[in-house]
């Protein structure tokens, strides 16, 4: 009875810092995904741009 009490403690410890961890980098990718975002619809507007030459 002590064995299995012992690994089920680790084992939700071990679940616990995976959640935070988990959460850590999808809360950086959030943050850091907005800039991209909006140079990313930049670039695509001036690759889908038509492209007229005069002379």
């Amino acid at each position: 009875m002590q064995k299995s009490i012992a690994f089920a403690v680790v084992s939700e410890g071990l679940t616990v810092a995976a959640w935070v961890s988990m959460w850590e980098a999808l809360v950086i990718f959030l943050v850091k995904w907005m800039p991209y975002k909006k140079k990313i619809s930049l670039y695509e507007r001036i690759a889908n741009a038509k492209v007229v030459f005069s002379a």
